[in-house]
């Protein structure tokens, strides 16, 4: 019981600063996050019972999907801002 407890915590947690960070820096990456975070909790708290071992498996394979696309979103605006910032250094 403790472990659901703490997993729903974590999940609300971080799609809810990803969510503010889209807000405060419009990243879309932090969006991406933010919907990975909110399947995940959706997930967790409504459709786990529910669901048959296909649906499960293609709504694993969608969160796949969004988390992969962020982190390379978010890799590459990091990669475009050390390079923004290396050649300001330079100059």
């Amino acid at each position: 019981m403790f472990d659901i407890i703490l997993r729903i915590v974590c999940h609300c947690v971080l799609s809810g600063w990803n969510l503010h960070s889209f807000y405060k820096k419009r990243n879309i990456y932090n969006l991406l996050f933010c919907i990975f975070f909110a399947f995940e909790l959706l997930r967790e708290l409504f459709l786990e019972e529910y669901l048959i071992s296909d649906t499960r498996t293609v709504i694993m394979f969608i969160q796949g999907v969004v988390f992969i696309i962020a982190i390379i979103l978010f890799l590459r605006n990091k990669i475009n801002e050390d390079k923004k910032q290396y050649s300001e250094n330079t100059n």
